[in-house]
Order: structure tokens, then C-alpha cells, then sequence
């Protein structure tokens, strides 16, 4: 174990650190058949520990939850539309026209 008091990582490291313990974590919960859920209420106060807003935690989640809607429901009403435009040119095309 490394003296807690005396590490200074950065951005980045702590992202790969928070990252990695959130995984090992989630490894723990499903071996021992837990769900892994919690409310916004509970990450407003975890984000808040590590110093994060919890305004910004708030509008992270309903960026996620809307994401996840629409993805759902690209998956249930089928593929997301596309759309295309085409016509067509009566005469052959030179290398100016490009």
C-alpha cells in the first residue's frame, strides 16, 4: 500500500484510479448477486466528497438517461432515421466540375 498523505496524482490517474476501483467494485457486487444501483441522491453525495457539483452530477445523469432513452427507443421503433439527397446530372462531369 502506497502513504495516502503523501501521493499527488492527476487528473488523468485519478480518472484511471476512480475508474478501476468502480470496476473492481461492480466485479464484487455480481459475485456476491448484487444489483450495483444507486439514486441520485447518493451520487449527488459521493460527487460531492470528491468535489464535484452536485448540479453537474445532476445534469450528467439526465444526459445518460437521455441517452439511454434514445437508444432504446432506436432499438424498439428500429433503426435511426436517415435521411439522403441525390439527383442526377445529364451530361458528363470534367475535373473542374468537382
Amino acid at each position: 500500500m502506497t502513504d495516502g498523505e503523501n501521493n499527488k496524482y492527476s487528473d488523468k490517474e485519478i480518472e484511471k484510479i476512480l475508474k478501476r476501483a468502480s470496476d473492481l467494485q461492480r466485479e464484487e457486487m455480481r459475485r456476491a448477486g448484487g444489483v450495483g444501483e444507486v439514486s441520485l441522491n447518493e451520487l449527488e453525495s459521493i460527487g460531492k466528497e470528491v468535489g464535484i457539483d452536485p448540479e453537474l452530477i445532476r445534469t450528467a445523469a439526465l444526459e445518460v438517461e437521455t441517452e439511454t432513452r434514445a437508444k432504446l427507443a432506436t432499438r424498439f421503433l428500429g433503426e435511426a432515421p436517415r435521411y439522403a439527397r441525390s439527383f442526377s446530372i445529364h451530361r458528363q462531369l470534367s475535373l473542374k466540375d468537382c
